[in-house]
């Protein structure tokens, strides 16, 4: 929704030929007529370069196999995080006694 009652409304899009939703129309919130539009599908190879950058954030761009890969990549903190306190638990543990 537009800050200001005189700004236009901005709506993101996809387009037919983008993978998500990187295009932009414009309109009046009061008319509903289209101001601007802002076609990423036909932006310049640089640009298109520079949106890909979420495609592959977020691994939708070789398929599942690749997103599989994304999640395990994702929970090694996590694995690291636990087998650490199970090693120092276990190292304690023997000392104590």
């Amino acid at each position: 929704m537009a800050k200001e009652p005189t700004e236009p409304m901005a709506l993101r899009m996809q387009m037919p030929g983008e993978s998500h939703a990187y295009s932009w129309v414009w309109i009046n919130p009061y008319t509903a007529e289209v101001l601007q539009v802002y076609d990423a599908s036909r932006a310049s190879i640089a640009t298109q370069v520079w949106n890909f950058k979420y495609k592959f954030h977020i691994g939708d761009f070789a398929g599942p196999i690749v997103q599989i890969f994304w999640l395990l990549l994702a929970l090694t903190p996590l694995f690291f995080l636990l087998s650490g306190i199970y090693l120092w638990y276990c190292r304690h543990k023997t000392t104590k006694r």
